[in-house]
């Protein structure tokens, strides 16, 4: 079971910053420098348990009791049309969620403060997506949506089982989308996203042909592509070491490292057999 766990670190992702600079002929031009601020990152909640990958809210008081059946701490209660094992993701108002079924896949907004559905942008028309009667057996317990979304404050990226990746703007209109391949695994995708400035990552591990992709959050450009020897159903996290960012993910072997930029493998710990 340790091969299947997702690993707790710290992370570090640095923010984006505008500065004024002065050309050469003199009029001052606005910059930008990366996708959102630390602080940011740490206020909202934009991947699978949070900033750090270690569940920790910093700035939030939540009730230490609370009961759906006498509402008690219970601000409002909103149906969700489709079933899902993905997590929520919080980016100030809005919350996101996926659902999905053997006909369609969804992604979900929420107000946070009154429940209400925002918007739900409905993934289909990507080219080149298993039809219907093809689709890939998945457990009840993963269902075709456990991977949790992620988020940079500018984009929504969702994956589902069927291989589907699609991402939207906060408004929930699709920026781009595209079919990964359907994914070969007896217990279905369940892999969460996760990005770090302006760089989507996707564990995409398989019985066979895992591989670790990393694409453009805002063009969907795939950036480079790491071939994987093992598979598991954890997620990445992102975290500083020695002063350098690496991408960390587990296999039911080992712990592995990558740079974020590059896909190049730091380290490979073989220690979960």
């Amino acid at each position: 079971l340790l091969g299947l766990m997702t690993p707790v670190l710290q992370p570090m992702v640095r923010g984006q910053t505008v500065e004024s600079v002065t050309t050469a002929n003199g009029p001052a031009v606005e910059a930008k420098k990366d996708s959102v601020s630390q602080e940011d990152l740490k206020k909202n909640w934009t991947s699978f348990r949070g900033f750090g990958s270690n569940g920790h809210a910093t700035d939030a008081t939540p009730p230490l009791s609370w009961s759906a059946k006498q509402s008690k701490n219970i601000v409002w209660k909103t149906p969700i049309a489709k079933h899902g094992m993905s997590s929520p993701v919080v980016w100030n108002r809005r919350l996101f969620l996926t659902g999905a079924d053997d006909e369609s896949r969804d992604i979900y907004c929420f107000d946070t403060e009154t429940g209400k559905l925002v918007w739900a942008h409905a993934v289909n028309g990507i080219p080149d997506s298993p039809a219907d009667g093809l689709l890939p057996e998945v457990l009840e317990e993963t269902g075709f949506a456990a991977p949790t979304v992620a988020t940079n404050g500018q984009f929504i990226a969702a994956v589902f089982a069927t291989g589907e990746l699609v991402c939207v703007d906060m408004e929930g209109q699709r920026v781009w989308a595209k079919h990964l391949g359907t994914p070969n695994n007896h217990y279905g995708h369940a892999s969460s996203l996760i990005c770090n400035r302006d760089l989507l990552f996707v564990q995409y591990d398989q019985k066979k042909g895992s591989k670790l992709l990393a694409f453009e959050i805002a063009t969907g450009k795939p950036e480079w592509q790491a071939v994987r020897d093992e598979m598991s159903w954890s997620s990445p996290i992102l975290v500083e070491n020695n002063n350098r960012t690496e991408l960390i993910l587990t296999d039911n072997k080992s712990v592995c490292s990558y740079a974020p930029k590059t896909g190049k493998r730091y380290w490979r710990v073989e220690c979960l057999d």
